[in-house]
């Protein structure tokens, strides 16, 4: 049949690049129909930073990252009361039909002193808007914000209802 060196004449060139080219089409082909309409992206993809941890614990009562916690109570906090402290987060992220990602984080802090921080962040593309709730103790009427990073917080919540 062909020797190796057959394959190298000038006349073999052409037919044989015409098959290269369509397999290469081929494949090109293959990936079109089989890749996701909505590439995911590393930005997509990524997770919360330890920057926006320490941000939402920076001035909630507890020890930082590199401290370690108290072993032992002292006895006039020990006599009738129960400490307790409770953390919750989550996220979670969609691409809706037009291609935007959507975002939701919540964060929620509660303590046995009343203390209660709660976060909820909700993106749609590079719109933002963060609700803050925030009470320092048991009695207090804590405040309440709502900021948004473009726009109103109206025109934010249109937009969400769109989604």
């Amino acid at each position: 049949m062909f020797s190796t060196w057959d394959l190298v004449r000038p006349s073999l060139w052409h037919p044989m690049s015409m098959v290269e080219q369509s397999m290469m089409d081929l494949d090109m082909m293959a990936n079109q129909m089989l890749g996701s309409r909505f590439p995911m992206t590393q930005s997509m993809l990524a997770t919360p930073s330890t920057r926006e941890d320490d941000d939402f614990f920076k001035d909630l009562p507890v020890t930082e990252r590199e401290q370690e916690p108290a072993t032992t109570q002292p006895q006039a906090q020990r006599e009738g009361t129960r400490a307790f402290s409770s953390y919750s987060f989550s996220n979670s992220s969609v691409v809706d039909d037009k291609g935007r990602r959507i975002e939701s984080t919540r964060r929620r802090y509660e303590d046995s002193t009343g203390r209660l921080k709660a976060v909820h962040e909700r993106a749609v593309g590079d719109k933002c808007l963060k609700t803050i709730w925030n009470r320092k103790k048991r009695d207090d009427e804590g405040e309440h914000r709502t900021l948004c990073s473009k726009g109103t917080p109206e025109e934010f919540e249109k937009l969400w209802s769109s989604t």
